[in-house]
């Protein structure tokens, strides 16, 4: 690995049960961490910038023209304090995929616990809230 806080965070998120699988291209590290029991992360690694993003894939691609969805979808931006929400469209598959992320300028052992506890904090508190949306 290119930085040395992806080693300390591959071992952070290992001991919170993920399994890693980790790379490097010419510009980032990344993380991919999966487990039985909780959402995937994958984290982009750089001097100076940790993203955390997590994917969730299903969602009916009509809703995205519906004042209910743009309704939740900013309603959960607006009241969470780490991470923001967003659409990828996956038009082949006639669906779209619901995108958190948080990001973290910098890099110390608890500093990140925390981020990645808030971020799957949020996730839990607001995910149900874009099942009516599911396909």
């Amino acid at each position: 690995m290119k930085f040395s806080n992806s080693k300390e965070m591959q071992t952070h998120l290992e001991s919170l049960d993920y399994k890693i699988e980790a790379t490097t291209d010419e510009n980032f590290d990344w993380l991919d961490a999966t487990s039985e029991t909780k959402p995937p992360l994958l984290l982009r690694v750089s001097e100076g910038l940790t993203v955390i993003v997590t994917i969730f894939s299903g969602y009916d691609l009509k809703a995205l023209t519906s004042k209910e969805f743009l309704s939740c979808l900013n309603k959960v931006n607006e009241e969470t304090l780490v991470t923001k929400w967003y659409f990828l469209e996956n038009a082949e598959q006639g669906q779209f995929n619901l995108a958190i992320r948080s990001t973290s300028r910098e890099y110390s052992g608890a500093g990140f616990g925390d981020l990645v506890d808030a971020h799957l904090f949020e996730i839990y508190e607001r995910g149900q809230d874009f099942e009516p949306f599911m396909k």
